[in-house]
């Protein structure tokens, strides 16, 4: 006999946050254009972008950039999103960032992004032994299984980055025959570092306290050198509990970018045995064999890890 239970959404499950940042985009003695060229999460279709357009300038709508005297150095900030499966990707909403190099050379920003709803339906199915019928009464006569559905659509979403924000809910376009702005459900995520030029091995970009339905990514341990290995030339990205971390000392272009899958959590903070009566047993001790270890996603596997 199955029996299913449905589990709505609070919001979390589905949700990703974090800050990008970029530092010491001043610090680099030629300043044509910045050391980090780009720095962005993208959560499915919807994308966090710190970019550097002090040469390449703007080419969306307004505001335009109007950088006071004395900038050396201009950033734009934006949400990236699809308004339709006929356009491509566009900032949604965006600002600028004008850096003089006095002492204004870092740039973050939090971000926050969920896509939809998902519903957890949780199948127990029993299955009695021979010459028993009723209640269940050993453990392996019950099974339980999970499975996220995403709601249908029209969605509800919900990005913010910094003061920037973009929300709303789809509607139906009978032109194109489909829900605009073109969204996907979150399963991926593309995080990238985009670096032009460093030196002294400083800190030039950073995900930080990159988390996925209330949980951290969990980078630690993990780390890639392009080029030399330090104290040489090239660059180093270093992971850690929800972080990333890109350190450079060269003067190459160099794009740092990878996939991550949906993670799994495990969650033992609602466990608890209990007696046919219902009661807690606490006197009881359950014991492993229980072990926690990195996953890494498959666009990694060139990656080195320590244990």
């Amino acid at each position: 006999m199955a029996t299913k239970t449905q589990v709505v959404d609070g919001g979390s499950t589905g949700q990703v946050s974090g800050t990008v940042a970029v530092w010491n985009q001043a610090d680099y003695p030629i300043l044509i254009s910045a050391p980090t060229k780009q720095a962005y999460v993208y959560c499915g279709v919807i994308g966090f972008v710190i970019d550097d357009i002090s040469t390449s300038g703007w080419a969306w709508g307004d505001p335009q950039p109007d950088p006071p005297p004395g900038t050396v150095l201009t950033f734009a900030i934006y949400i990236v999103g699809i308004p339709n499966s006929m356009a491509g990707q566009q900032p949604m909403a965006h600002e600028f960032v004008y850096i003089s190099g006095l002492g204004d050379d870092d740039i973050s920003r939090a971000f926050s992004v969920r896509v939809g709803a998902r519903r957890i339906w949780r199948t127990e199915t029993t299955s009695f032994g021979q010459g028993r019928d009723g209640k269940p009464v050993f453990a392996n006569d019950v099974a339980e299984s999970d499975e996220f559905i995403q709601d249908g659509q029209p969605w509800s979403w919900e990005a913010t980055f910094g003061a920037l924000s973009w929300s709303g809910t789809q509607t139906w376009d009978a032109g194109l025959g489909e829900y605009i702005p073109s969204l996907t459900a979150i399963v991926s995520l593309i995080l990238n570092f985009q670096q032009h030029k460093g030196q002294g091995w400083l800190k030039y970009a950073s995900l930080e306290d990159l988390k996925w339905s209330a949980a951290n990514l969990n980078f630690s341990g993990m780390s890639k050198t392009y080029g030399a290995a330090p104290p040489g030339v090239g660059g180093k990205v270093t992971g850690g509990l929800g972080s990333l971390e890109l350190t450079y000392n060269d003067t190459l272009d160099r794009t740092s970018a990878w996939v991550h899958g949906l993670p799994k959590i495990v969650d033992f903070s609602a466990f608890s045995i209990r007696d046919r009566d219902g009661d807690l047993l606490n006197d009881l001790r359950v014991s492993g064999p229980w072990q926690a270890s990195l996953e890494v996603p498959a666009t990694l596997t060139d990656w080195s890890i320590t244990p």
